[in-house]
């Protein structure tokens, strides 16, 4: 680092130099300003060991053009990234609420029990079609127990005939062999 003047104390932050104080010039008015070539800082004051407040005049208007190209650059990325965040986060909140809708409606639908009757909250037209129809279903399938029951006579009665005839045939052919022997 090049030699300081006696009058201005080194500047740092963290202990890192701000500006080569080659690059610093005084003013009349008390203040030292920093040459375009410094980057951009804050405008703060410094005591020399005369105590004379020291100011660096850092304004982004003092930068030159390649530095506020990086500046405009770095806002960029970071408006970049603040957009993408808060879009995250949206799409997190949204995801969240849809995922909780979804649980309400599985919980529902699990905790659904299905009426002892059908159709039990259905309007007054509707269960008495039901109720229509329940008669309806009653009659059908005791007239088709009946008939069922009677075929089911039929067929053991024309089974004892078969036999009776069989029997007869029997008969009948028992003599006519005895005879023939």
């Amino acid at each position: 680092m090049a030699s300081t003047p006696p009058d201005l104390i080194p500047v740092t932050i963290n202990s890192i130099p701000i500006a080569p104080f080659a690059e610093c010039v005084s003013r009349p008015n008390g203040f030292v300003e920093t040459s375009p070539k410094v980057a951009l800082f804050w405008r703060f004051p410094v005591f020399s060991s005369n105590l004379a407040p020291l100011t660096f005049n850092l304004v982004a208007e003092s930068l030159a053009p390649i530095q506020q190209a990086q500046l405009l650059l770095v806002a960029g990325f970071v408006m970049l990234g603040w957009v993408l965040a808060r879009r995250q986060i949206k799409s997190r909140r949204q995801l969240n609420q849809n995922a909780r809708v979804a649980n309400k409606a599985v919980k529902a639908i699990r905790d659904y029990k299905e009426p002892a009757v059908p159709l039990a909250g259905a309007p007054v037209e509707t269960q008495r079609w039901q109720a229509a129809m329940f008669d309806l279903q009653r009659e059908l399938k005791a007239d088709l127990d009946t008939r069922i029951v009677i075929v089911q006579t039929l067929l053991q009665q024309v089974d004892q005939r078969i036999d009776r005839l069989e029997n007869l045939q029997r008969a009948l052919r028992q003599p006519n062999q005895k005879s023939a022997s």
